[in-house]
């Protein structure tokens, strides 16, 4: 008897744990600062807000921050698919907002859209296209019809480069950062790279391991296998880690621990339902003349996303003016790994085109 009502004591605490867990998570909603002047008070003709707005058909999750919201629009479409980087652009990159009116958007099946809209599971590109299509026109018409920056980040810059080349009327610029080319090519590229490591530093049993898994064809399996290797090695980032991005990331108030959950979620989701379609991105089969400036943003040791494979293409390209600037202590994440010079770079190269050369 003493044992059960031991037994029921220990399920109860458990039960009212969860319920504390839940009600927490329930309640965990996102939230954004103002932007204040030196006495506390907000700043004028500031934005700093959260919204949702109809996209697609579902209601889509946008962060707009700006200190003068006249600033020429800058979209950000985050990687992925699904992983959405507001949180972290907000811990390094908040200087832009002293230039630009800084638009973050959660992709469908991303962060805070996919709150809600669990059981939608449109993943194709082309609808994820639509969806851009829709708010680069929205920012456009919104803010005062300027035409709109738009950063693409990894598989954002899928969507970026694809956007700008069939609409680029409404695109004052476009920046890709950890440009996506030939996905393809860059897994084999990524493969090489460890093998080499691990050649250099006589680990048989890496190169074993590899050996068993790095070779086409490339599968989410064979991704969530290869990418410790590749951190490892610092093929994703030189000297950021994941923990310290996490700390970052719960510097802001923006993120939530529902913020984590739904990362963790939209990243797997959108791996599963579109590697086939990513797998199958060449963008040295597609035409490569664009009618905007274009901005390329590199890291030197970027195996993720190959880097040299980027470069190639840069070289390719036709567009009325385009830069490549090279981030020489970074991987993947250039606008993290060496945040001040990025946002220099964006802040005095890119908003006034400057040292873009013409064609």
């Amino acid at each position: 008897m003493l044992l059960l009502k031991r037994t029921g004591l220990v399920l109860l605490g458990l039960l009212l744990i969860l319920t504390i867990i839940v009600g927490i998570l329930l309640l965990d909603k996102p939230s954004t600062p103002p932007i204040v002047n030196q006495s506390g008070e907000a700043l004028e003709n500031s934005i700093a807000q959260i919204e949702f707005i109809d996209i697609g058909g579902i209601p889509q999750w946008l962060l707009i921050r700006s200190h003068n919201i006249d600033n020429p629009p800058l979209l950000v479409v985050h990687g992925g698919p699904g992983s959405p980087e507001a949180e972290l652009f907000r811990a390094f990159n908040s200087e832009l907002e002293k230039h630009f009116t800084v638009v973050h958007w959660h992709q469908r099946g991303a962060g805070w859209t996919r709150t809600g809209n669990e059981t939608v599971n449109d993943y194709k590109i082309d609808t994820h296209l639509e969806d851009v299509d829709e708010i680069v026109r929205h920012i456009y018409e919104r803010f005062g019809e300027q035409k709109v920056f738009i950063l693409g980040h990894s598989w954002g810059s899928v969507l970026g480069i694809r956007h700008i080349r069939n609409h680029p009327d409404l695109v004052a610029a476009y920046i890709g950062v950890g440009q996506v080319t030939d996905l393809t090519e860059s897994e084999q590229r990524g493969c090489d790279y460890i093998q080499a490591q691990a050649e250099s530093a006589g680990d048989a049993q890496v190169l074993a391991e590899v050996a068993s898994f790095c070779h086409p064809p490339f599968t989410p399996e064979y991704a969530m296998t290869q990418r410790p290797y590749l951190s490892r090695y610092k093929g994703d980032m030189q000297e950021l880690t994941l923990p310290l991005l996490g700390w970052q990331m719960f510097s802001t108030e923006e993120a939530t621990l529902m913020s984590v959950i739904n990362l963790a979620r939209g990243s797997i989701e959108g791996v599963e339902n579109m590697w086939d379609e990513l797998m199958a991105i060449n963008f040295f089969e597609e035409p490569t003349t664009f009618d905007v400036p274009i901005f390329f943003v590199l890291g030197r040791t970027d195996y993720q996303v190959s880097a040299t494979l980027a470069a190639d293409y840069f070289g390719r390209i036709s567009a009325p003016c385009k830069q490549l600037q090279w981030f020489e202590n970074s991987g993947h994440f250039p606008m993290w790994e060496e945040p001040e010079d990025f946002n220099e770079f964006m802040i005095t190269e890119v908003l006034n085109l400057k040292g873009c050369q013409s064609n």
